[in-house]
């Protein structure tokens, strides 16, 4: 295990004994010491850690025929970890943005959407003033009476509050756009009918963390451009995306005929967790880099990954439990367009679920061989496909390589599925003191208890 994985593993470690303590009222003087000799131990690993450069460590039968192809993965790059992030645990593409640190603080004192001391007006002084920390010292529930579309450069939004419950928005749909920021610890439940729940336009050099997403009548969250504006170096990292008509589309959509994918690049999606969401893990349409790594989705119905335009993805180590029997035309698929192709690095992911054949479909190969050749479980999208293809047809062996890309930004925590089945449920979402919601949603997949998805309209909060 190199320096870099055991740190990873005494963070999770630390993060599960806080959450115990908290849950005791911090009154337990045997766990207080054990987080502070673990504090310590990782204090020390991370002096030896920025000594000297680290190697990925990837294990060599995780790799061989991955993607179809003969060779191992023989050259690991070689990284150092840098002492600048966002905040400790930040990875990924827009791992490096500072967000408000240097930014006066705006505290939020009540539960309005609007007027003085309100998360609205937090908003607006901070596109005024080209930046702000905001914090809160109330938790519970806003409600924004209409839609609320902000662009915020140079911004720190952490809401967990006081006790860690933290603040939920609720009501209509709330958009962020902007550079720089660093959004973490809140939840936002509902949107605009037919709408997200939450969407992130135009982001650049930002990261969002430990956000809780449901009830979208759309997708639960998107993050996206439509026109020529970049959405790049930005990752979503340790979401909890639940109860949504769909998953969340990620990167550059079609807008009156152009599809705008040159303005994604290098986006980080790691970590994050679905629940009782039909498709969309997240759909990724780009001409760039993505990373796709340690997502767990957990009963759902149709497509994993929906990829457009010359994306290049490393997929690897995603958990996906159907809950339901599969076949060809509900796997990972890309939608074909001309001049427009792959290159998908795909090892480590785990589909659970039952083989099954349907008539229209069929199932090309068993699970238990697209567990071991990950590519296989690429398949040719319906809207899109070549000439003389079919929906759930294999996609070539050239949209495929054996080698991962570099990991953009800091390098992801890398873990098996089942481990990032087990983080995921520990760490997604808004999670120090999870809300009603949140903690029934956990409890049931811990449970192994499979619910049919929530109808519109969802419930009101």
């Amino acid at each position: 295990m190199s320096l870099l994985d055991e740190i990873h593993k005494k963070e999770f470690e630390l993060l599960k004994l806080r959450h115990e303590n908290e849950k005791k009222n911090n009154g337990d003087s045997g766990l207080k010491e054990q987080i502070k000799n673990l504090e310590k131990e990782i204090e020390n690993l991370e002096i030896q850690l920025s000594e000297k450069d680290v190697k990925i460590a990837l294990l060599k039968d995780q790799l061989n025929n991955a993607s179809g192809c003969e060779d191992a993965l023989e050259d690991v790059p070689i990284i150092t970890i840098p002492d600048n992030l966002a905040f400790k645990g930040a990875m990924g593409a827009g791992a490096y943005a500072t967000g408000g640190k240097e930014k006066e603080e705006y505290v939020i004192t009540n539960l309005n959407h609007s007027g003085e001391g309100s998360f609205g007006e937090a908003l607006e002084l901070a596109a005024q003033e080209n930046g702000l920390r905001i914090t809160t010292a109330v938790e519970g529930n806003i409600i924004l009476p209409e839609r609320l579309d902000m662009t915020l450069n140079n911004t720190s939004i952490d809401l967990r509050g006081p006790n860690g419950k933290g603040i939920t928005i609720t009501g209509e749909t709330l958009i962020l756009k902007g550079n720089n920021n660093i959004f973490r610890y809140f939840r936002k439940r509902r949107g605009t009918k037919d709408k997200d729940a939450f969407s992130g336009y135009y982001l650049t050099n930002s990261i969002l963390d430990h956000l809780s997403f449901s009830f979208g009548e759309d997708e639960a969250a998107s993050f996206v451009t439509d026109t020529n504006k970049d959405f790049k170096d930005v990752t979503i990292q340790n979401c909890f995306f639940a109860e949504s008509k769909t998953g969340s589309l990620v990167g550059s959509q079609n807008s009156n005929g152009n599809n705008f994918y040159d303005y994604t690049d290098r986006i980080s999606f790691l970590n994050n967790l679905f629940y009782n969401v039909s498709h969309r893990f997240a759909n990724f349409y780009a001409n760039g880099r993505g990373d796709f790594v340690g997502n767990v989705v957990w009963n759902m119905k149709k497509r994993l990954i929906r990829a457009n335009g010359n994306i290049k993805l490393n997929q690897y180590g995603n958990y996906y439990d159907y809950g339901t029997p599969i076949h060809d035309a509900i796997l990972n698929h890309f939608g074909w367009e001309p001049n427009h192709s792959p290159l998908i690095f795909t090892a480590n992911n785990k589909i659970v679920s039952i083989n099954d054949v349907r008539e229209e479909f069929g199932l090309t190969y068993s699970i238990e061989e697209m567990n071991a050749q990950n590519w296989k479980s690429w398949k040719w999208f319906e809207d899109n496909k070549p000439q003389g293809v079919k929906r759930g047809d294999q996609l070539p062996g050239d949209f495929f390589t054996n080698t991962a890309f570099e990991w953009l930004g800091v390098e992801p925590l890398l873990k098996s599925p089942d481990e990032a089945f087990d983080y995921a449920l520990e760490n997604a979402g808004c999670n120090i003191v999870r809300d009603g919601w949140d903690a029934e949603w956990i409890n049931k997949i811990k449970n192994g208890e499979r619910t049919e998805y929530l109808d519109e309209p969802y419930p009101t909060i």
